[in-house]
Formats: C-alpha cells, sequence, structure tokens
C-alpha cells in the first residue's frame, strides 16, 4: 500500500519567506484560504494581520485585532457579530456593503477600499472583476475621509500574475487615484500572493515583480502612505 501524502511545514522556512518581504512591506497580511496551518504558525511567531472571507475564518484567530474582514454580502446581524468578536479592520469592494457596514458600525473602524485594476493575462479568474471602478473611489475616499468613525482609510487591489508588465503598480495607481485620494488614504494593500515556485513558473521573473514592489512602497511611503502585501502561497 503507498503511504498517504503529507504536506510539511517548516516554521524555518516560514520565518524565512516572511522575512524576505520585510524590505517590500510596512506590514503582511496573510489570508487564512491560502493555508490554515500557517496561518497558525504565522499567528504566533510574527506580528502580521490575516485576510478573512467568513465569520468561521475569523474565529480560527485568537487576535482578532490583527485581521482584515473582506465584506460578502453582509448584513446587520454579521456586522455586530465581527465587532463584539473584535473585528475592526474591513475591505469592501461594492456600494451596498460599505452601506450596510457604515450604518451599523458602533465605534471605529479602518476601512479599504477594492479597486479594480487591468489585468491582461488568459488566467485571470471571475474573483478579479469585484471592486469599484477608480473612479468611485476617488469619490468615496473624498466623502470618507470626513467621516468620525474610520480611523485608517486606503485601497485594496488584487494581482496575481507572472506577467511583469501587470506589476507596474506604481504607474497603475497613478493613473487611477487622483492628487486628493493621494492625499487622504493612510493604507495600500496587494492582495492576490505573490508568485511562488510552482510548475510552469519562471524564476527570473520573480526579481523584476519584487523591484516593481519597491518602487511601489518607496513612493507610497513618500506619500505618508502605509503598504500591506498580501504574500499568498509565497509562503
Amino acid at each position: 500500500m503507498h503511504e498517504a501524502a503529507k504536506f510539511v511545514l517548516s516554521k524555518r522556512i516560514v520565518q524565512q519567506q516572511l522575512d524576505s518581504l520585510k524590505p517590500y512591506a510596512d506590514r503582511i497580511s496573510y489570508s487564512i484560504k491560502t493555508n490554515y496551518e500557517v496561518g497558525k504558525v504565522l499567528e504566533w511567531m510574527s506580528d502580521c494581520s490575516f485576510s478573512v472571507h467568513s465569520i468561521e475564518e475569523a474565529k480560527l484567530i485568537n487576535k482578532p485585532n490583527r485581521l482584515w474582514y473582506f465584506a460578502q454580502a453582509l448584513d446587520k446581524q454579521d456586522i455586530q457579530l465581527l465587532l463584539k468578536i473584535g473585528v475592526k479592520n474591513f475591505v469592501v469592494d461594492n456600494h451596498n456593503d460599505l452601506k450596510i457596514l457604515l450604518e451599523n458600525v458602533d465605534g471605529n473602524i479602518n476601512l479599504l477600499l477594492r479597486m479594480r485594476l487591468r489585468e491582461h493575462t488568459v488566467h485571470t479568474g471571475k474573483h478579479f472583476v469585484y471592486g469599484f471602478y477608480s473612479k468611485d473611489v476617488n469619490e468615496l475616499i473624498a466623502q470618507l475621509k470626513h467621516n468620525k468613525m474610520i480611523d485608517k482609510l486606503g485601497i485594496h487591489f488584487h494581482r496575481k500574475t507572472q506577467n511583469v508588465s501587470e506589476w507596474n503598480l506604481k504607474n497603475e495607481l497613478m493613473q487611477s487615484i487622483s492628487n486628493e485620494t493621494l492625499k487622504d488614504i493612510d493604507l495600500v494593500n496587494i492582495g492576490g500572493g505573490l508568485p511562488s515556485v510552482y510548475k510552469n513558473f519562471r524564476p527570473d521573473v520573480l526579481p523584476l515583480i519584487f523591484e516593481k514592489i519597491l518602487d511601489l512602497r518607496r513612493w507610497l511611503n513618500s506619500n505618508d502612505i502605509e503598504m500591506i502585501i498580501e504574500p499568498g502561497r509565497y509562503i
């Protein structure tokens, strides 16, 4: 009989991969749905944040103040429960969820608006269609900046490809957001995960992608904006 396949998790490599990202981001937010076991290791061995997409995922982490909750068809009961367990960081990608969230929050929150960016790769999945158009983001940021319930305000966008041309993030953001928006936001989160070494992966593209990411971080930091990276399977 063949022995069942095993997943071997090296805490040393997890730490190594996490440390390798420190020059490229102010914060790391690991998506729990990528690998729960890696997430639990990161919870006790680091101070990174966690991206969750359901209340069930949120309950897996013992420190809810480290969670970014990605809203999906929110209702009043969901919001009340999330706030009760201590979640204060939210990402929204549509007007309805934003409206319901703001109508039901009790106390201060941190908020990211998910913005669509152009994606040219033929392998894009349907999740890339989610998000506000840049025009809406610019208008909403101007309104939300004056909302006393919001502590930190920012933008989230999704990028997942080995195509280096897709990682000209600084130029894309400069074309998408206004100077006023740039002054009003505190955070930018790159979601989607970084390329990792799998079949058909071209290792030579990774240094080029990291160069683009570093360029973005330097530009954002020069405008007093913190950058968050979601590493995905890179860790």
